[in-house]
Formats: C-alpha cells, sequence, structure tokens
C-alpha cells in the first residue's frame, strides 16, 4: 500500500520523494505497542468504549496528550507508545515547541516515515504551547523544519489548563456543530476552548482523509 502525505503547502509527500533513506536514532525510538492499546468491546449506544479514529502520541514527558485527548472525544492517549495493532493506527504526534521538544517530535515523525513504528499512519504534529509570546527564531525554524515532511497543528498557551484537574475538562465531539468564537470566555469546564475544539475538527477531517488516500 502507497501512503501518500501531504505537507502545510499542500504537495504530497510519498517515501519516494523523501530525500534518500530516512536515518533515525535507534537509542532513541519511541515504543511500539505489542498489543491493542484499545481492547475494549464497542457498544454503540456508549461513545467512549468506541475506538479512537486517531491516537495521540507524546513525543516526550509532559507534552500534553493526555490533557488533548480528554478534551477531543475521536482521540485516544497513546502515552509514549506508538498503537501498531490497533484497527486505527493514525497518530498524531504531540509536543512542546521547546528545543528538546521539537527534536523529539521531528524523531518521531522520522520513525514513522522510517517505518520503524509498525503499521502506524502518521497524520501531524501538534504543538502544544508552554508559554505566552512569539517563538524564538531557531525554534520557529525547526518547526518549518518538520512542516515539511507533516502538517503542524499549534494549540496556544492557555493558564486555565494548568490549573483544572484533567478530569473536570470539557469535551469536544465531531458531533457538536462548529462554534464561532465566543465573545466571553468560557470555564475549560463546561466548553472547549474555541481554538482547540478548530483544531481537533481539523484533525479528525485529515484523519478522515489519511484513511481513505490509504485505501485508494
Amino acid at each position: 500500500m502507497t501512503m501518500l502525505r501531504k505537507n502545510t503547502k499542500g504537495s504530497t509527500i510519498t517515501p519516494q520523494s523523501l530525500p534518500g533513506r530516512i536515518a533515525v536514532d535507534r537509542e532513541r525510538l519511541l515504543g511500539v505497542a505489542e498489543y491493542c492499546l484499545h481492547d475494549a468491546d464497542q457498544i454503540e449506544e456508549d461513545r467512549a468504549s468506541w475506538a479512537p479514529a486517531f491516537w495521540l502520541v507524546a513525543a516526550h514527558g509532559g507534552a500534553g496528550a493526555s490533557t488533548l485527548s480528554q478534551m477531543w472525544a475521536p482521540a485516544g492517549d497513546a502515552g509514549n507508545l506508538f498503537p501498531a495493532l490497533d484497527a486505527s493506527p493514525l497518530v498524531v504526534i504531540v509536543c512542546r515547541p521547546s528545543k528538546t521538544g521539537l527534536e523529539a517530535a521531528h524523531r518521531a515523525v522520522l520513525q514513522v516515515l522510517a517505518d520503524e513504528a509498525g503499521q502506524c499512519q502518521l497524520v501531524g504534529v501538534v504543538c502544544v504551547a508552554d508559554s505566552a509570546g512569539k517563538l524564538p527564531k531557531p525554534l520557529a525554524q525547526k518547526i518549518r523544519v518538520i512542516e515539511e515532511v507533516t502538517r503542524v497543528w499549534h494549540v496556544p498557551y492557555m493558564q486555565s489548563l494548568r490549573i483544572t484537574d484533567t478530569d473536570d475538562l470539557a469535551v469536544w465531539s465531531p458531533d457538536d456543530p462548529p462554534m464561532e468564537k465566543p465573545k466571553k470566555k468560557r470555564p475549560v469546564t463546561t466548553a472547549v476552548p474555541h481554538t482547540i475544539a478548530a483544531v481537533g475538527r481539523e484533525i479528525f477531517t485529515a484523519a478522515g482523509t489519511k484513511n481513505q488516500e490509504d485505501w485508494t
């Protein structure tokens, strides 16, 4: 099966179009699960039992994958493992936009592209901001390097997420109608922030497109 990928400019990336053999640091690879991460029986009436449409893979500790998976109903939290044996092994790498975080995300991206993550297919990367303000130039440049081979989404810094228990966060679902940006901020316990919901919808759509490409 030929894997097709698109970068942020919309051009298609295939394994053949990547520059030479993809080099990976085998001593710093993320783990590949040897079991299904989702093993619950799916119950039609219970959406929580459904298999994830895509998985969030943390490139490093504290990346924010668990927080996002709580807020995005279609997402599964894979921790730092690639869900290679799951029925839907579509993955989104999650990282912080620090030097260490972006380097870890880049390694994870290359691991998937080098077929070192089982049957996992890459949807893209999510950078979860760890501070307010503009990124330093070296970090912005590193993001552009990653964007050459996959799409990158950004979640802005939100202090409210730091002081809220993960289990208390509101949940966005693809069934929810598209939201207009609210005039007033609402608590993250009652509504998923507009920006985070919009990114979740874009990733859900991209994962669906990826599924279609893999079967054509």
